[in-house]
């Protein structure tokens, strides 16, 4: 378990010099909404009908859709306004 978490924390740290984090954490973001989806699925498919199966998954893709719409925006608004904080902050 030591060598594969070694190797793993290794390529994250390769990869963040070249890919941008907002990247890395979408795209974690999504792997987790993914095997959580799955999850759901593989629980409910056994326990209730298809349809039900599939009308819960489709709510919850999109819940998970428009939350991860509503963080971005905010985040955008957070870095544009502390972008706007330091320029003000500035000597002229």
């Amino acid at each position: 378990m030591l060598v594969a978490d070694g190797t793993g924390i290794i390529v994250v740290v390769v990869l963040c010099k070249h890919i941008p984090q907002r990247t890395i954490k979408w795209f974690s973001a999504g792997i987790f909404v993914i095997f959580g989806l799955a999850g759901v699925y593989e629980v409910l498919s056994v326990k209730i009908a298809l349809v039900y199966t599939g009308l819960i998954l489709l709510l919850l893709i999109a819940s998970s859709v428009s939350a991860m719409i509503i963080l971005a925006r905010k985040q955008r608004q957070n870095e544009k306004f502390n972008q706007d904080a330091v320029c003000k902050s500035k000597p002229a």
